[in-house]
């Protein structure tokens, strides 16, 4: 057994890695407060030119922009001709390569070209992160072009760590500009580090996200000092794991398995030591080769054990337990993750909370709170009042509760639903039609614009309708009359009109399928209903009031709560309300006096992790209102619920885009993530709405100048953004390239 032990060890004192030693690069930062100095982002470029000149004066043999110029500077030409020339004339300045597609050279400033030697790929094309460091490949290696050190050439995959802790002999820009600083290293890499527009990574030595820049300059030198190691193929991992196996076939009952255990715990032992002292990468997998060591070793010792100790005769037969014991077991043990805390009361607390006004339920503290506010004030008016939301979420109680809050209250309310009529239909149902006007015409019927006169006209899923028909109802807005179906007397009524709708009445007016003139005329003010998931204390109330209505001796535990919660809700209030009248009949066909979450038969409502994604957003989002956005607020926010500061950062750019892509402006954005709460500082933080808002469209632009696909800037450029914030990234990309232009 020793001998291949032997051949294995032999091996991998074979793993030698030679390591090249070179003189590393000076790095030169861009701050938020050299940009401020120099007169806001991006910079004039004559400062790039007076960097070179100052640099190359000083005895720098090569300089390093991590920029692309691939647009010329309108405002300042004679800037980009000064900038131009020195690019030009200058064969030690290197720049980022801002060209998806490989060629002999690039274009800067739209009109130089510059050969491809003297660029380099951006970050997220030679890197892959991981949570410890970065994986460079050997064919990326070949793209650093003359960043790399003099000589350094590698056949394998490398792994770079993370620095352990943040860089502290960092050039300023200014500096360098105005003369107070001078360098003295024959190499300089210039990088950029503004938020809003820097791409950042988190690591797991330092606590805040270090800018890209950053590490592309800290991993060029650890490849230039030696710091870094090699990654070994899958093939030696599948040497290793064999061998690791081979002493198990020692085993055998009732003999010594002392030496095989041994064995098979030497094996992980001595490769990771050999691997380590050789400078090689160690993934965190391969620690869990111990765990087979770990059980041999404890059986050797317990087979040990049992030799020296005197068995009893057992004198009874064993109970053997039967499978519906065991099924009863199980299931008792499902059902007391819920049972804990059962209560068929209401809680005083909660009771107080819960507010019901013509129909609509919801906590004091929810946004419908707010919401029933405006309504309020707008019901006094005849403005046309138009409400978006998703399906369910009571975009017709909330048009009930104008009406009945208006000077209208005592004429009637006629609700009508635009989906589910065609052309014709809707026609003869909102005007009305004579006798004769059709086949099955016996006799004169009005429509639902006289029915309502005097009173309100809901219009439900107005965006469903036809061009023809929205001409007809703009005519009946804008002269106030109309004739029935078949008639030729005008009528003229009085009506308050709100509409609504589910969808994006925008897209439909791009592509033409919604009149422009028409949604100017209905949306004298606009309402927005956030869908349930948003709205966790209201899936509480209105789940714990409609129980009460229909079952008050029903119990519920803060578990089901909190399972609820996480669920999706795509039919909102109204799939709520059916699932727990489902789920009540479920509970007592089981004769049970509880509920759990089979019984509300939800897709996948076993995997209680589901929704978990969307709970954590609203989480975020919440604690974001409790510290009132301010400066350290991101800090505040990860540290409170237990997560690093760049998971915070991402999800709070998720609720940004969604929210930009909702209102399209930074004050409707500032609107949501406000609430009904109080910020106190509030032009500080519009400004940094703004900011990460130009961030995020100039690196949208900056695909749709590369040609790239829409999907392809979602994936590539905005690579940590949370999943479910995906689509409305979709929809801003696509908004933005019609807005921009090709």
């Amino acid at each position: 057994m020793l001998k291949p032990l032997l051949l294995f060890f032999s091996f991998l004192s074979c793993l030698v890695t030679n390591q090249t030693q070179a003189q590393p690069l000076t790095p030169v930062v861009i701050s938020q407060s050299d940009i401020a100095t120099l007169g806001g982002w991006p910079l004039d470029r004559k400062f790039y030119g007076l960097v070179i000149e100052t640099l190359t004066a000083s005895g720098v043999n090569e300089i390093y922009f991590e920029l692309a110029f691939p647009s010329p500077d309108l405002l300042h030409p004679e800037s980009d001709d000064y900038f131009g020339e020195l690019l030009t004339s200058n064969s030690s300045v290197y720049i980022l390569n801002h060209q998806s597609e490989p060629g002999d050279s690039i274009s800067v400033l739209k009109q130089i070209k510059l050969p491809s030697y003297r660029t380099f790929q951006p970050f997220s094309t030679l890197f892959e992160t991981e949570s410890s460091g970065l994986f460079v490949s050997s064919e990326n290696l070949l793209l650093f072009s003359g960043l790399l050190p003099s000589g350094f050439t590698h056949l394998n995959r490398i792994f770079i760590p993370f620095p352990s802790e943040p860089l502290k002999n960092t050039v300023s820009f200014v500096d360098i500009l105005t003369g107070k600083t001078t360098v003295s290293t024959d190499k300089v890499f210039i990088y950029l580090d503004l938020p809003g527009v820097t791409s950042y990574v988190g690591t797991s030595t330092t606590d805040t996200p270090a800018p890209t820049g950053l590490l592309y300059f800290s991993a060029l030198n650890s490849m230039a000092t030696g710091n870094y190691k090699t990654v070994l193929p899958i093939g030696f991992w599948l040497i290793f794991f064999v061998s690791t196996l081979f002493p198990a076939g020692f085993f055998r009952p009732g003999k010594s398995t002392f030496l095989p255990a041994i064995g098979t715990f030497l094996i992980p032992l001595l490769t990771g030591v050999s691997l380590f002292l050789s400078g090689y990468f160690l993934p965190n997998w391969f620690y869990f080769s111990f765990l087979l060591p770990l059980v041999l070793i404890l059986w050797s010792v317990w087979l040990k054990i049992q030799t020296k100790i005197h068995q009893p005769v057992q004198t009874s037969a064993p109970v053997i337990q039967s499978s519906d014991t065991t099924q009863e077991v199980s299931d008792l043990k499902y059902r007391l993750n819920f049972y804990e805390n059962l209560s068929s009361v209401i809680p005083d607390s909660l009771s107080a909370s819960i507010i019901s006004t013509e129909g609509l339920i919801f906590h004091k503290d929810s946004p419908v709170s707010e919401i029933l506010k405006k309504a309020g004030k707008i019901a006094g008016t005849d403005i046309p009042v138009m409400l978006f939301g998703e399906s369910g979420t009571g975009k017709e109680r909330l048009a009930r509760f104008i009406h009945t809050h208006s000077g209208r209250a005592k004429k009637p309310f006629i609700a009508v639903n635009c989906g589910s009529f065609n052309e014709n239909l809707i026609e003869s149902e909102l005007f009305g039609y004579e006798k004769g006007a059709f086949t099955g015409a016996l006799q004169a019927k009005p429509g639902r614009f006289e029915l309502a006169d005097g009173g309100t006209l809901f219009l439900d899923e107005i965006g469903e309708t036809s061009p023809g028909f929205q001409v007809k109802l703009l005519r009946v807005l804008q002269e106030g009359v109309f004739e029935r179906v078949g008639g030729v007397t005008p009528l003229q009524v009085s009506v308050r009109i709100i509409t609504a709708t589910h969808q994006q009445l925008d897209r439909l007016i791009e592509e033409k399928k919604f009149r422009e003139d028409l949604f100017y005329r209905l949306n004298g003010f606009v309402i927005t209903l956030p869908p349930l998931r948003e709205r966790p204390l209201d899936i509480e109330a209105i789940f714990a009031d409609f129980l009460n209505q229909q079952s008050p001796g029903m119990k519920y535990s803060d578990a089901l709560v909190k399972f609820l919660c996480r669920q999706e809700w795509k039919g909102n209030v109204r799939q709520l309300l059916s699932s727990a009248e489902r789920a009540i009949v479920n509970a007592e066909l089981r004769n049970r006096k509880f509920l759990i979450p089979d019984d509300f038969e939800l897709p996948d409502s076993n995997q209680t992790g589901i929704g978990a994604a969307d709970g954590k957003a609203l989480q975020i989002l919440a604690s974001f209102r409790t510290h009132q956005f301010k400066h350290r607020s991101f800090s505040s926010v990860a540290s409170e619920l237990g997560m690093h500061r760049v998971t915070v950062t991402d999800y709070f750019r998720g609720w940004l885009i969604r929210f930009y892509t909702e209102t399209g402006s930074v004050d409707g954005v500032f609107s949501l993530f406000k609430a009904d709460g109080i910020i106190e500082d509030s032009e500080s933080f519009k400004a940094r709405i703004e900011e990460y808002l130009t961030g995020i469209l100039e690196k949208i632009d900056s695909g749709h100048s590369a040609g790239e696909k829409d999907e392809f800037i979602l994936s590539s450029r905005f690579k940590n953004l949370p999943s479910q914030f995906n689509g409305d990234l979709l929809s801003l990309i696509v908004k933005r390239k019609k807005e921009t232009g090709p």
